[in-house]
């Protein structure tokens, strides 16, 4: 039985193993779709920072996502030519001649004209007349009125600044315990509040015992960007609970930090998030099976030891 135990757990080290190898492209966890950094990417779908597009090779294999950076044809959804929709983070464009993204020689913003904005690959603006390169250069607080704000045409309660945290799972501490926590993408969105639109999404538990009701709040938060100035932008972020139900306002200050419900200034890189979510990546997926394959064996050994010889 010993001997079976050990094929057994190495078999499955050896399936696994391949997860944990450094490549660009990496093979999703899903069967509907990818599985990078602990965020989903439906099929044939790009990122939400636009680093990643899932690809389905086939019916047969699981969908791989492709770096737009560094693998060829990823930044053009898979296609042999750029067309009108491309796959980059902000601040890239997919180079028609190299088939990656690419840095931008120039901002959109620096763009004053609907002519020149299109020519630089960037989306312009008809009211307030500015060149941008899409929605993850906008959070909800774009929208100034209530209809507009409820109407939400630009998809910024789901694509927008801030939204990295939607369809997301994380762990927090929690009156001295570590818990696991998501934020649903469905109730992602723009909401009108004290007369202006903000970014709301709900906060609840993973697990939680059965018969009863999770722990859960809302938080809302206005995102005021400022310009990419030599490679950086800064945020001013003013977030506050809406709702809560169940949670002790004394203790979840751990749960708000890890859920990035937090007032501030921010700072990124020009095409980063502005927010980094920790995640449970295929290294520390392995690195559990070969502490699980020791414990088995050391259990499995000093079993069959007492049972020989003492």
């Amino acid at each position: 039985m010993v001997v079976k135990g050990y094929f057994f757990w190495a078999a499955v080290l050896i399936v696994l193993a391949p997860l944990a190898i450094a490549s660009t492209a990496q093979t999703g966890f899903l069967t509907n779709g990818c599985n990078i950094a602990g965020k989903d990417i439906p099929p044939n779908s790009c990122s939400r920072d636009g680093t990643y597009f899932c690809k389905v090779e086939s019916q047969n294999r699981l969908p791989t996502a492709y770096n737009t950076l560094t693998d060829k044809y990823a930044c053009s959804l898979g296609k042999r030519y750029v067309g009108e929709s491309q796959c980059c983070p902000s601040g890239y464009y997919c180079d028609s001649k190299t088939f990656v993204c690419v840095q931008r020689k120039n901002s959109c913003s620096s763009y004053k004209d609907e002519l020149s904005c299109y020519k630089g690959g960037c989306n312009w603006i008809v009211g307030p007349d500015i060149c941008v390169e899409g929605q993850r250069d906008f959070s909800c607080s774009f929208y100034k009125s209530q209809s507009a704000c409820k109407k939400d045409l630009w998809n910024l309660g789901k694509l927008g600044l801030g939204t990295e945290l939607c369809a997301t799972k994380f762990s927090a501490n929690y009156d001295g315990k570590r818990e696991g926590y998501f934020v649903s993408s469905k109730n992602c969105g723009c909401v009108w509040s004290n007369n202006e639109c903000k970014l709301s999404y709900n906060v609840s538990d993973e697990i939680y015992p059965a018969g009863s009701k999770p722990k859960s709040l809302v938080c809302e938060k206005k995102i005021n960007a400022g310009p990419c100035l030599n490679g950086e932008q800064s945020f001013d972020v003013t977030a506050k609970v809406s709702k809560n139900s169940g949670f002790d306002a004394k203790k979840y200050s751990g749960v708000l930090s890890a859920s990035k419900c937090v007032s501030g200034n921010f700072k990124r890189n020009c095409g980063e998030q502005i927010f980094k979510l920790p995640f449970f990546s295929a290294g520390s997926l392995v690195l559990s099976v070969i502490i699980l394959l020791f414990y088995y064996s050391y259990f499995a050994f000093t079993k069959n030891f007492r049972r020989n010889y003492l």
